[in-house]
């Protein structure tokens, strides 16, 4: 049988926004989406972007897959002058922040989030649901029937 430590650690899985080193304190967001704001007395910083377990009186580093976040794709199309950017997601333009000053030019295909703005660059170039050209023999391997002798039967109504 495998034994388990009896050190346990209980906490709740947050993704570190923002350190302040000046009071200490820490913005951190939950994965429903709230931020939490706390203060460390005592011992080292978390480093933003890290991945902590909060618990009610110290934090501990976790794992990153601890916290899931939903990418998306979409393509540059702005860059602007305080280094955020604006990106065409196939429904409107949406403006994205760089907080990791990754270098984004126009026409770049990025992974972003709500929460960290920028992920990474995809590819350079633009890439689209829509740039898949589809030809008339895929039209017809994949939507047309072939035509089985006399065709359909009208089914015969009792009257």
């Amino acid at each position: 049988m495998t034994e388990v430590s009896d050190e346990r650690f209980t906490g709740i899985p947050l993704r570190v926004l923002a350190v302040n080193g000046d009071d200490r304190g820490v913005d951190a967001l939950s994965q429903i989406g709230n931020v939490h704001r706390f203060n460390v007395t005592n011992g080292p910083l978390p480093e933003v972007g890290q991945v902590i377990l909060l618990g009610d009186t110290s934090w501990r580093a976790a794992s990153p897959n601890f916290f899931k976040v939903q990418n998306s794709i979409a393509v540059v199309r702005r860059v602007e002058p305080d280094g955020s950017f604006l990106i065409d997601n196939g429904i409107a333009l949406k403006r994205i922040e760089n907080h990791r000053s990754i270098t984004v030019s126009v026409n770049n295909t990025i992974e972003f989030n709500d929460f960290e703005g920028l992920v990474s660059v995809v590819s350079e170039s633009p890439i689209s649901l829509r740039e898949i050209e589809i030809t008339e023999g895929d039209l017809r391997r994949e939507y047309l029937v072939e035509k089985a002798g006399s065709g359909p039967r009208e089914l015969a109504r009792e009257i």
